[in-house]
């Protein structure tokens, strides 16, 4: 029998390489690869009357995530720590940072004693939880417990439980004289390894503080820095929780329908806030743009329809001012969706910029199957990135719901998810629309839950880091036994079970700008072909150019670290005779990703004696091109006159209805260039016909959209 010692040293060595590279394969792979197996978190068999709710998750700043939930017959929540590579590291059993206080207190079983409103990141690879507490009030009316009291903690990255005593750190001191309830919003991180956040608060007259919007900030050591019961930053309308959005330099919005604030690092108000209505446009909600900035939706009341529709985009600044003409950037769905209910979602695009999600039902329940959806992409200066009418979604697969949010995003696209139900199988899909409106996915999208029907889903959560990656935590109680918490993560390029930590960064849209499109060139004297520099976000990587040139059939391209070449174009096309049309256009690369430029250009090539070419007439009259073919909007239409003639570009449906007009009266003798928008038609085959005095000549047009 053989024995280690007596295997040669360098295989020794091999194989010693080999079980280590072996070990680090298996901790890399704690996360799940089968959607069918998720990561299992948190086992409620292993803990007593243990029966696991409301799960929240969030990024934890070093790579993994942090998870958060009730339990509600231990009257505790209960934290656990995941590292980038999907190992549980705090005890197995979570760690409690809501204590069990005894089950004779008001407000525990069969009522709901406390509810998770807010978790961040304190910066340091640890988390803060807010919490409303129901737990120690003294005020029943009718079995529903009033007077809540609003509690946080900190747990830091090894562990350890901070701030306040075995209650927590109480919010606000002041405690009401009569039934109050009190509504937490999501925490915000400050940057400075604490939190920012706010509160409604159902004061009443005879409370010495008034009703109305409260704001607070702690700091990382757990001092209230805006007073032990916060500062008032609005009037209570009713609503629950209000929202809140960082300004990305310190400070934050808080809002409700009625009322909007901004609040400085130091606790500092507006003097004067601004309207909640323009000129009958009415403000909303807000997603990130840039420091200073936010994005608001402005939106009008349908009294035909009786609801609110989504109408513009605008940006609002922390002096209050709205920086686009009222009402903004306008958001143009169907005229055929006015009469529909549907949901509008604004997504930040990480880079100033703004998506818009619409979809019906609103809101799309289980058992309603999504019908329509669409999507609009803006930039940081308005631009509509993917045109007026935006692009449309995929929406007829066999599906139940769509789920989406504000921060369901990265710099490459916007997530959507969705449900499907089918042979006994329950499956959870998720497809990412990319910044230039591609399904980067595919577009069914990638599985990243799936189990048998038979089982009971009971509320999960979703968190996407700065790189990309989704963290995804579900509460599933199988058929038979316990309702434990599952987690799992997709990586940007949706690679189920793989976490990634840089961002690659596709180039930015350019444009050529010259020649422009449809100039005349000479081919024998060197042209200077110059566009626009793509950007990539990443400062360490770089984009290179690849400038392309197609004529016929034949096409050459050579790469460039510039913006701009000269070209002799005779010495890249053989014999490019006296009308030839070519085309141009450049591709950007910044490994792997390309990025074509957004519209190819069109030049007329002239013959190698270019005065022989002024002064020679076309000797047919003709049709010469048309570009694109098919077309999804613009069509562009090169044709000829060997004499002069009243000249008309039409186009009609199969039908014979005439569907574009384009009349342009008395033209002399020659070549020209139109171009026809298109933009209404629907798919179809169309027939182009040109009209010069009783002359006719006529082509195939497709539409596809």
């Amino acid at each position: 029998m053989s024995s280690f010692k007596n295997i040669p040293l360098s295989n020794q060595f091999h194989f010693i390489l080999f079980i280590l590279l072996l070990v680090s394969t298996s901790v890399f792979s704690e996360w799940s690869q089968d959607p069918y197996d998720p990561l299992l978190v948190y086992d409620a068999s292993r803990v007593r009357r243990s029966v696991p709710e409301y799960c929240r998750i969030i990024p934890d700043s070093e790579g993994g995530c942090i998870i958060a939930w009730h339990e509600r017959r231990l009257h505790q929540i209960r934290v656990q720590k995941l590292s980038r590579d999907g190992e549980i590291q705090w005890d197995q059993d979570g760690i409690p940072i809501r204590f069990g206080l005894g089950d004779d207190y008001w407000g525990a079983e069969p009522l709901i004693p406390f509810l998770i409103g807010g978790m961040v990141s304190d910066g340091d690879g640890g988390a803060i939880i807010l919490w409303n507490d129901y737990g120690f009030s003294d005020c029943i009316i009718e079995g529903l417990a009033y007077n809540n009291e609003i509690y946080a903690r900190r747990i830091t990255a090894d562990g350890e439980v901070l701030w306040g005593d075995e209650e927590g750190l109480l919010i606000c001191t002041f405690y009401p004289e009569e039934a109050n309830q009190r509504f937490v919003s999501p925490a915000l991180s400050d940057g400075e390894g604490g939190c920012m956040f706010a509160w409604s608060d159902e004061l009443n007259p005879n409370d010495s503080l008034e009703n109305g919007i409260y704001a607070q900030r702690i700091s990382e050591d757990g001092e209230l820095l805006w007073g032990d019961d916060g500062i008032r930053v609005g009037q209570w309308s009713g609503y629950w929780e209000p929202y809140v959005f960082l300004d990305e330099e310190g400070g934050m919005f808080v809002g409700t329908a009625d009322c909007l604030q901004h609040v400085t690092a130091d606790g500092e108000l507006w003097d004067e806030p601004p309207p909640s209505i323009y000129d009958g446009w009415h403000r909303g909600g807000f997603v990130k743009c840039r420091p200073g900035v936010v994005w608001c939706r402005m939106s009008q009341y349908d009294e035909v329809n009786f609801r609110w529709r989504f109408c513009a985009l605008n940006q609002l600044t922390t002096e209050g001012e709205l920086l686009f003409d009222i009402p903004g950037v306008p958001i143009i769905t169907p005229a055929n969706w006015d009469s529909l209910k549907y949901t509008a979602w604004m997504i930040t695009d990480n880079r100033g910029g703004c998506y818009v999600h619409v979809y019906e039902p609103d809101p799309p329940y289980d058992h309603r199957p999504l019908r329509l959806q669409q999507a609009f992409h803006v930039d940081a200066e308005g631009n509509m990135l993917w045109g007026v009418r935006g692009i449309h979604l995929p929406f007829n697969f066999e599906s139940r719901g769509i789920s989406t949010g504000p921060e369901w995003s990265d710099a490459l696209g916007f997530y959507c998810g969705y449900n499907e139900r089918s042979d006994n199988i329950y499956r959870s899909l998720t497809f990412k629309v990319g910044y230039d409106g591609d399904f980067l996915w595919g577009e069914e999208g990638v599985v990243v839950w799936a189990d048998s029907l038979d089982g009971d889903i009971r509320g999960g959560g979703l968190a996407i880091d700065t790189f990309g990656n989704q963290f995804r935590v579900r509460l599933y109680k199988p058929p038979r036994g316990t309702t434990n918490i599952y987690a799992w993560v997709v990586s940007p390029d949706g690679v189920l079970g793989e976490v990634v930590d840089e961002i690659r960064y596709p180039p930015s849209a350019f444009n050529l700008l010259s020649p422009e499109n449809g100039d005349t060139l000479n081919p024998t004297e060197p042209q200077t072909f110059t566009w626009q520099r793509s950007i990539d976000l990443n400062p360490e990587d770089s984009v290179s150019y690849a400038i392309w040139f197609q004529a016929a059939d034949d096409s050459i391209s050579f790469t460039l670290a510039d913006t701009t070449t000269d070209v002799r174009l005779d010495s890249l096309i053989d014999d490019p005779g006296h009308n030839l049309e070519a085309t141009w256009w450049v591709n950007a690369t910044s490994d792997p990703h390309i990025k074509e430029c957004n519209e190819r250009f069109s030049f007329m090539l002239l013959t190698q004696d270019v005065s022989d070419m002024v002064d020679r007439l076309p000797r047919e009259f003709a049709i010469q091109s048309v570009y694109p073919n098919p077309f999804n909007s613009e069509v562009r239409i090169s044709y000829s006159l060997n004499r002069a003639a009243a000249t008309e570009l039409n186009i009609f449906d199969l039908a014979g209805r005439k569907v574009v007009l384009s009349n342009y009266g008395h033209q002399s003798a020659g070549w020209y260039r139109a171009y026809i928008d298109a933009s209404d038609l629907p798919s179809g085959v169309y027939v182009l016909q040109l009209a010069a005095d009783n002359d006719v000549r006529t082509a195939k047009l497709l539409c596809i959209r």
